[in-house]
């Protein structure tokens, strides 16, 4: 230390002032803040290219859907995985039910919820699921419309392969009704040809229940035989 209280730092027999020092720091800093920019940037990218796969695979799998272009909503539950699978149909009668479509390990353009321990009615919980899906659909509203399909069932009675002729269970679901249920709806679209019955709540959610789906082939008891409607929920 010199008289004047200067300390040495033994740097200016190099030539190297506080100056450069403080303008070295800078650059370190610069540069620090680039690498941390790069890396940012990096981030960004791998996101932006994951996302571009995850929307490629949502088109793929026809997740991603024009809701005027769905016409019904159709549901699984399997007791093999312990799921409720669901998914938008386009096309009824051509588009593949979700129980034929149903793979434990793998789902294709469907939904799936595992099914929480604590339910106990599961049909009951599957129904309310659809029900609250039922509004994103414009097709899909709170009116029952049944179309009766008993001749054409009859005219395959003596078929062994009746259902798999008909399209049984692979592009039409088909239910059937026990006796004393919904008695009073079905009975009143029965009676009501080419009107749609206007449904409660409580209602759909009886039907979904059954069904689990908004619409599909139902087999209805008549004493010593049956009568087969197909059955849409329809807005």
């Amino acid at each position: 230390m010199d008289n004047d209280n200067h300390y040495d730092t033994g740097l200016s027999d190099l030539g190297v002032t506080w100056e450069h020092i403080h303008e070295l720091a800078k650059i370190q800093s610069t540069i620090a803040n680039s690498n941390q920019t790069f890396d940012r940037l990096n981030f960004f990218e791998r996101k932006a290219n994951n996302l571009e796969k995850q929307l490629s695979d949502l088109y793929y799998h026809n997740w991603i859907i024009p809701r005027f272009h769905v016409q019904g909503l159709n549901g699984h539950i399997c007791k093999f995985c312990n799921k409720f699978s669901f998914r938008p149909v386009m096309d009824l009668g051509y588009d593949l039910t979700m129980q034929y479509k149903h793979n434990c390990y793998e789902q294709l353009g469907a939904f799936t919820v595992p099914i929480p321990q604590e339910v106990k009615d599961i049909d009951g919980w599957a129904a309310r699921i659809l029900f609250d899906q039922m509004s994103y659909y414009e097709s899909i509203g709170n009116r029952l419309a049944l179309d009766d399909l008993t001749k054409v069932f009859n005219a395959y009675r003596e078929y062994e392969y009746r259902d798999l002729i008909l399209g049984i269970p692979d592009r039409h679901p088909m239910i059937t009704l026990d006796k004393n249920v919904m008695v009073d709806l079905i009975d009143t679209a029965i009676k009501s040809p080419g009107k749609l019955i206007l449904m409660q709540d409580s209602q759909i959610l009886d039907l979904l229940t059954k069904t689990k789906s908004t619409y599909g082939i139902l087999e209805v008891p008549q004493q010593d035989d049956f009568k087969y409607y197909y059955m849409k929920i329809v807005r």
